[in-house]
C-alpha cells in the first residue's frame, strides 16, 4: 500500500495504457470499487466489476468493431492494429453506469456522478499500488450489443465510463504537466 498523501497521489497519478494483464487481488479490487461507491454524487450510479476474460474480450471486440465503422480515420487506423486493445489489456474493469434518461439535466448529472466515482476509483487504485485508466470509449460497446446482459449491467442503466485497473507494465514516471488551463476571475 502507498503512503502517499492525497495531493501527492493527485500529482503522480497517470493514465496507464500498458497493463501487464496480471490479475488483481480480489480484496484490493473490492476496496477500489467501494471507494467509487463512496463518491459524492446526486442521483444513482451502479458499479460493475468485470474480471471475466470472456467479458473483457467481448467488450474489446465490440469497441473495435464500432471504431472500425466510425468513419473517423484516426480511430479506424488505431482499431485496425493487430495488438489494439481498447481496455489496454487490463485484467479488471469497473464499469460505471447510470439510469437511462431522456432528461438533459439528468444525463449531465449522470456524467458528473460517473466522473466523481471514477476519480475515487483511480485514487484508491493508486493507494493499493495499482495502475488505472479512465476510458470513455468502452461505453460504445454497450450501446451496440447485448453486452449489458453478459456483463450484468442492470436493466434501465447504461454504462458511462469505465476504469481499467491492473499492474502497469511501463513504470516510467508521469510527464510533468505545464498547467495552463486554469483561469481566476477575481
Amino acid at each position: 500500500m502507498s503512503t502517499l498523501s492525497t495531493m501527492d497521489s493527485i500529482w503522480m497519478r497517470k493514465s496507464c495504457r500498458d497493463f501487464t494483464g496480471e490479475s488483481v487481488d480480489g480484496g484490493k479490487l473490492s476496496m477500489v470499487a467501494t471507494a467509487g461507491a463512496y463518491a459524492a454524487y446526486s442521483g444513482q450510479i451502479q458499479l460493475t466489476v468485470v474480471t471475466n476474460t470472456d467479458c473483457i474480450k467481448a467488450i474489446d471486440d465490440a469497441v473495435k468493431k464500432v471504431l472500425l465503422a466510425s468513419k473517423n480515420k484516426l480511430l479506424m487506423e488505431k482499431a485496425a492494429q493487430d495488438d489494439f486493445s481498447p481496455s489496454y489489456h487490463a485484467p479488471a474493469l469497473i464499469v460505471i453506469s447510470a439510469p437511462d434518461s431522456e432528461d438533459p439535466t439528468a444525463v449531465n448529472l449522470n456524467y458528473a456522478n460517473a466522473g466523481c466515482a471514477a476519480q475515487n476509483i483511480m485514487l484508491a487504485a493508486m493507494y493499493f499500488d495499482l495502475a488505472s485508466c479512465c476510458i470513455a470509449t468502452l461505453d460504445l460497446a454497450f450501446h451496440h450489443t447485448d453486452l449489458n446482459i453478459l456483463c450484468d449491467i442492470p436493466d434501465g442503466f447504461s454504462p458511462i465510463l469505465t476504469v481499467a485497473i491492473g499492474k502497469e507494465d511501463n513504470t516510467s514516471p508521469h510527464d510533468v504537466r505545464q498547467v495552463k488551463n486554469i483561469n481566476f476571475r477575481r
